[in-house]
């Protein structure tokens, strides 16, 4: 089997795995994202892929942040989000206790989008 299927294997199982438990429980185990962290540095260790981290890292905010304007349109919230990041910006984070308030309704599943990042990289484009 050719390296580069393990790598995208082992990403898309991995992806599957913490995305199916944050989708179900708001949260992402320490111990899934442990072991995640541990195959991955084994991978890259081993010289099994020649993708970076850089790469998923951006295609995971490009996903994260289309995903946050998704919720925040389906929740009607849109106008409301974008205001309170402007002032999260201006103040340098004075409102960020409001923001992460429990009944802000504003929190949502992220690891699908760090799913579909690291897969995307993983696939090179």
């Amino acid at each position: 089997m050719p390296h580069n299927t393990v790598v995208i294997a082992a990403v898309a199982a991995s992806g599957v795995a913490s995305s199916a438990l944050d989708l179900q429980t708001r949260r992402v185990p320490n111990w899934l994202t442990l072991g995640i962290t541990a195959v991955g540095i084994s991978l890259a260790a081993a010289h099994w892929t020649d993708r970076t981290i850089a790469a998923a890292f951006v295609y995971t905010a490009l996903f994260g942040g289309a995903l946050a304007l998704t919720v925040a349109v389906i929740r009607g919230r849109l106008h409301h989000t974008l205001q309170e990041t402007a002032t999260l910006v201006v103040t340098g984070g004075a409102n960020v206790a409001q923001i992460e308030r429990p009944s802000a309704n504003n929190r949502f599943a992220y690891a699908p989008a760090i799913a579909l990042g690291a897969l995307v990289a993983a696939l090179g484009f």
